[in-house]
């Protein structure tokens, strides 16, 4: 069973007058999610490529992938995003998936 270790994936950063005292806007959220989704098709693709005999994605595929941040940082508003680390291993190895959340290696 894998475990959830996380790696840094990206900074995002948001500019302007609202983001001063690196504040995030509750509205930015939609932002992170539409940036999730964009991560997700990306990998949905990827493991496509690697597996062109195979009609459906992994059970729970979707599901598995974790995107998250715990801090905001210095600038304007700097949100880094981490993921766990299982899930590049599953895109590029292909793993097999025994339940909904976490892939067997």
């Amino acid at each position: 069973m894998a475990t959830d270790i996380t790696i840094d994936l990206a900074t995002l950063r948001f500019d302007g007058e609202r983001f001063k005292g690196h504040a995030l806007d509750v509205e930015c959220t939609q932002e992170l999610i539409i940036y999730r989704n964009l991560i997700v098709e990306c990998a949905k693709e990827l493991w496509r490529r690697k597996h062109p005999n195979r009609i459906n994605l992994p059970k729970g595929f979707e599901k598995g992938f974790r995107l998250q941040f715990n801090r905001l940082e210095d600038g304007s508003a700097k949100v880094p995003l981490q993921k766990s680390v299982w899930m590049i291993r599953v895109i590029w190895t292909g793993a097999i998936w025994t339940n909904s959340t976490k892939p067997q290696i």
